[in-house]
C-alpha cells in the first residue's frame, strides 16, 4: 500500500491540490456534501421504516424514490474522497481511522444496496426485519460519519 500512496501523493493531480490553500478545503465541502446526501437519504429512509416520517408514502416507493439521490452523493464521495486521499496519501494510510472509514463504507454501502434496500422495496417483508435492517443500516452510516468526522479532527 506504501507504494501506491506513494504513487497516488506524487500525481500531477495531487501536487496541483496541495500547491494552493483553497483546492482542498472545496474538495472537502464536497465530500461533506456528499456525505450530508448519503445519510440524509439513508435517514428518509430509516425514519420512514419506524414511521416517524412520510406516513402516506410506503417504505417501498421511499427506497426507490430515493436511490437516484443516494447513487449521486456516494459518486461525489468517490470523486472527492479519491482526490482528498491523493492529496495526502501517505497521512491517510498511516491512520489507524482512515482503514476503519473504509471498511465501514463498504460495509455500509453493501448492506445498503445488498440487503436493507431489498428489504425495504419487498412487500412481504415482516415488519420486525424492516425494522432491524434500518438499525443496522442506521448504525453502519453513523460509524462512517462518526469515523469520518474523526480524521477530520485528528488529522
Amino acid at each position: 500500500m506504501t507504494a501506491f500512496a506513494e504513487w497516488c501523493q506524487h500525481t500531477a493531480i495531487a501536487e496541483a491540490i496541495r500547491s494552493a490553500p483553497w483546492p482542498f478545503p472545496v474538495i472537502e465541502i464536497f465530500h461533506i456534501a456528499g456525505m450530508v446526501l448519503v445519510f440524509g437519504t439513508v435517514l428518509i429512509l430509516n425514519l420512514r421504516v419506524f414511521g416517524l416520517i412520510l406516513h402516506s408514502e410506503s417504505v417501498s416507493q421511499i427506497a426507490q424514490d430515493l436511490t437516484p439521490f443516494t447513487l449521486t452523493g456516494l459518486g461525489v464521495q468517490l470523486v472527492s474522497g479519491s482526490l482528498m486521499f491523493m492529496a495526502s496519501a501517505m497521512k491517510f494510510t498511516e491512520n489507524v481511522l482512515f482503514g476503519i472509514k473504509i471498511g465501514l463504507v463498504i460495509a455500509a454501502v453493501a448492506y445498503h444496496f445488498g440487503i436493507h434496500r431489498k428489504v425495504a422495496i419487498a412487500k412481504d417483508t415482516q415488519e420486525a426485519r424492516l425494522r432491524l435492517s434500518a438499525v443496522v443500516s442506521l448504525v453502519l452510516w453513523a460509524g462512517v460519519v462518526l469515523v469520518g468526522l474523526d480524521i477530520g479532527v485528528l488529522s
